[in-house]
């Protein structure tokens, strides 16, 4: 077997990876390549919380739930409520372009993210209108509308 640095990755097959401790706790370790592909590991922080709310207009996210659980809301047609569900881990969830989104970790959850046709200029559009209704919503909510109020669920 022969190591290949990240220099060698980046010149001769596309593959940059960068990581990256956001605002809310989360840990995210981020692999992307030229050709419009990309894998983000995210490890939520010591509490849960909200991602910032988004869409895509090209972009296919497909999220695996390896530990924990996760929680992914979603506007309704009107933009006056939202639809939450809740994934355990081995779940996968598949998020087309165009559906605004945003996702909700408890402490210490780990979820896989997988993008396909990633654009060279980015596809991140922010929803601040989403995120006025799902970051106030807290974990208990969360639980208690996706039918668990026991906040050890999916650990």
């Amino acid at each position: 077997m022969t190591r290949i640095s990240p220099e060698k990755a980046a010149a001769e097959y596309g593959m940059q990876c960068h990581h990256e401790q956001m605002p809310n706790g989360e840990t995210r370790f981020r692999l992307s390549g030229n050709d419009g592909s990309g894998y983000i590991k995210t490890v939520a922080g010591q509490e849960g919380a909200w991602q910032n709310s988004h869409r895509h207009q090209h972009i296919t996210e497909i999220y695996i739930v390896q530990s924990g659980w996760m929680a992914m809301a979603y506007a309704t047609q009107d933009n006056t409520q939202i639809q939450l569900e809740r994934h355990l881990a081995g779940e996968i969830i598949r998020i087309g372009p165009g559906i605004r989104h945003n996702t909700y970790l408890p402490a210490h959850a780990v979820i896989h993210v997988i993008k396909q046709d990633i654009p060279a200029n980015g596809d991140w559009i922010a929803d601040p209108e989403l995120d006025s209704l799902s970051k106030p919503v807290s974990e208990a909510q969360i639980l208690q509308q996706t039918g668990n109020s026991d906040l050890s669920a999916g650990k």
